[in-house]
């Protein structure tokens, strides 16, 4: 009997140990998918791309895998496993798709600001054109115009460039796509400077017929060299009052040293006898600040006051 009792303990103490055995390593396994699963989930919601994308969809999918935890036989065990599993990869696919529809968003509101500024940028260059148009509108009414009182010219003419002016701000200000408003202001002055060269007014004078080259024209004491490029009209003139004498006369303001008014007298001559009119034909004088047409009293009236004048002088002056 004591023999029996020996042996029949002996098997319980060694089933027993193969139950603990059987247990640890379960319990091993278990432990292995549950840090896989959760090296899986770490590994999204650390993702920099991913990562704040499908919060939801991460929160289900780690209580999924907290709930292996719990424990339970091997078969709910397996049944958390593959829930756990299809978590993961509902949360991975949601935000793989999330983060494409945010790309896919801002392509968009891409695409329509780059529309928004072509359009823009379409209006503006209508707006330039349709400016332009009325500038040579407008000269072209003033050179017929031409025996009009020279004071009454020049007001039109200043009331003129100050819209001009203001117009050009405008179209800088809305044109500040591709370059700084100030290079933009020195074009559109460059292409004013150019019309008023292409269609320069003719008027009566008390000596004769004349022209004046506004202060746009130069620089310093001489004339820009851009300027010379467009002379073609004062050379016609010059050339259809052939038989008169050519006399050029250089104004400042009153903050200019006459000198100035002087050189760019010499400009202007030096640039008709390079077109080839004659010099003998020409005089030059520079009257300092002598005759202003307005006051100077401001910046844009001493501007209007620097300008040349040149005269077809009647009766050989």
């Amino acid at each position: 009997m004591k023999t029996f009792n020996a042996r029949h303990l002996a098997c319980l103490s060694l089933l027993s140990l193969n139950l603990g055995f059987g247990s640890m390593a379960f319990a091993a396994k278990t432990d292995l998918d549950y840090q896989r699963l959760r090296a899986s989930l770490d590994e999204l919601h650390n993702d920099p791309s991913l990562g704040s994308f499908a919060t939801a969809e991460q929160t289900l999918a780690r209580q999924a895998v907290d709930a292996l935890l719990l424990g339970g036989d091997a078969k709910t065990r397996t049944h958390l496993i593959y829930i756990a599993e299809r978590r993961i990869d509902i949360a991975s696919v949601a935000a793989q798709t999330e983060a494409e529809q945010t790309k896919l968003t801002q392509l968009e509101r891409e695409h329509d600001k780059i529309m928004l500024q072509a359009s823009q940028r379409e209006a503006a260059t209508a707006r330039m054109d349709a400016e332009k148009q009325r500038i040579i509108g407008l000269a072209q009414a003033e050179e017929a115009d031409r025996l009009r009182a020279e004071a009454e010219v020049s007001a039109q003419e200043a009331e003129a460039s100050r819209l001009e002016v203001d117009q050009a701000k405008r179209v800088a200000k809305a044109k500040d796509t591709e370059s700084s408003a100030g290079r933009k202001e020195a074009e559109l002055e460059l292409a004013l400077m150019r019309s008023r060269l292409d269609n320069l007014l003719i008027t009566q004078g008390p000596r004769g017929p004349q022209v004046r080259l506004d202060d746009l024209a130069f620089s310093g004491g001489g004339l820009k060299p851009d300027a010379k490029k467009h002379l073609q009209k004062l050379v016609q003139f010059a050339n259809q009052n052939a038989g008169k004498s050519i006399r050029i006369e250089g104004y400042v303001d009153n903050k200019t040293a006459a000198s100035v008014a002087q050189k760019r007298a010499e400009s202007v001559r030096d640039a008709l006898v390079g077109a080839g009119v004659a010099a003998s034909r020409m005089s030059v004088s520079g009257m300092g600040a002598e005759q202003p047409l307005v006051a100077n009293d401001s910046d844009e009236h001493r501007a209007q006051n620097r300008r040349v004048l040149v005269i077809a002088e009647n009766n050989g002056g």
